[in-house]
């Protein structure tokens, strides 16, 4: 191969960048609603107004994530697969109740005489 052609400068990654996502079933389902409400919250928020620090970033770093362990395999490309892996399924569980969490809490984190309590501890 010619160290000069431009396919060699490529980065892999972005010769990734074209091929198509294999999930189907409620996996594609599931993708779907993230993806289509992360999308609407962005909308709601860039014509309404963005909401406080925490309660901004929560649900966009929560659903970005969710995002992204669905659609990366362990080694960061596509999946290949049509149905999602049980141990990102646990991951991504895992990243939207803990924003969900910190949504919910809101209130209670921001009070003046916050003591933190072992569930928000462990919740992060």
């Amino acid at each position: 191969m010619d160290t000069n052609s431009p396919e060699s400068t490529v980065a892999p990654s972005i010769k990734e960048e074209g091929k198509k996502i294999s999930l189907s079933g409620w996996s594609l389902t599931l993708v779907t609603v993230l993806g289509t409400g992360l999308s609407l919250f962005h909308l709601y928020t860039g014509f309404f107004g963005s909401f406080p620090n925490i309660l901004q970033r929560a649900p966009h770093v929560g659903i970005s994530l969710a995002l992204a362990f669905a659609l990366f395999d362990v080694h960061g490309h596509w999946r290949r697969t049509p149905r999602i892996p049980l141990y990102d399924l646990a991951l991504m569980a895992v990243t939207l109740v803990t924003s969900a969490f910190i949504v919910i809490s809101y209130n209670r984190i921001m009070d003046l005489d916050y003591r933190p309590s072992h569930l928000d501890l462990w919740m992060g």
